[in-house]
């Protein structure tokens, strides 16, 4: 006996749908790139839109968001690339600018304690 697999069943894969807008990102890095003056930041976060059953109990999540690391945007390591002074590479966890990515609270800035 075949099993025919219709083709909405596979509507229900995520899709990688846009870029958040810049002005929804918290930025704390202002290094801008050579070109078109855009962050390399701006282009770390991904939005998709998982699928939403009609007889999910619980309420729907319409988008979820992540990050892609910003090593994936670096092919290799050029040479003579600026360099954060000592004190902020420690603060800020790398040496490069370029392969900065700051991490985001997932807690609000209203809950307190843990």
């Amino acid at each position: 006996m075949a099993v025919r697999i219709q083709q909405s069943q596979f509507l229900a894969w995520p899709q990688v749908i846009r870029l958040l807008p810049p002005h929804t990102i918290r930025r704390e890095c202002s290094l801008r790139c050579q070109e078109g003056g855009k962050t390399l930041y701006d282009d770390q976060w991904r939005v998709w839109k998982p699928y939403v059953s009609p007889w999910d109990p619980c309420p729907p999540i319409l988008e979820k968001a992540y990050v892609v690391p910003p090593q994936l945007f670096l092919g290799f390591q050029p040479m003579n690339m600026p360099q954060f002074s000592l004190d902020e590479a420690l603060y800020r966890g790398t040496l490069w600018p370029a392969l900065y990515s700051p991490y985001p609270s997932r807690r609000s800035a209203d809950v307190k304690g843990g």
